[in-house]
């Protein structure tokens, strides 16, 4: 059932339909995946998508910087939170 309802989500986010999810769900939705990987990924390696992804580097500037902005964090604090909380990229270098 959990599977089902992911697939509609999936479908519904998909759509090109702009109508048939609003702003203010859209929102919602990436909110509460945003917390879920977040406090998943603290504790275990967790990549952000599934492999093949159709994820852009464009569509992840878009709402890395929006998401940046909305919580009020600037590239200076995140390259410090970055450098000294021990999560680094994963080309080669260790994570955590």
């Amino acid at each position: 059932m959990a599977n089902a309802a992911i697939d509609a989500a999936i479908d519904v986010l998909d759509n090109d339909d702009e109508t048939a999810l609003s702003d203010q769900d859209l929102q919602r939705v990436l909110a509460a995946a945003v917390r879920r990987y977040s406090a998943r990924a603290m504790e275990r390696r967790l990549d952000a998508f599934p492999a093949p992804s159709r994820v852009t580097a464009t569509d992840v500037m878009f709402a890395a910087t929006a998401m940046l902005r909305a919580a009020e964090v600037h590239l200076f604090e995140f390259a410090t939170w970055q450098t000294f909380s021990g999560i680094r990229a994963e080309h080669g270098r260790e994570r955590m």
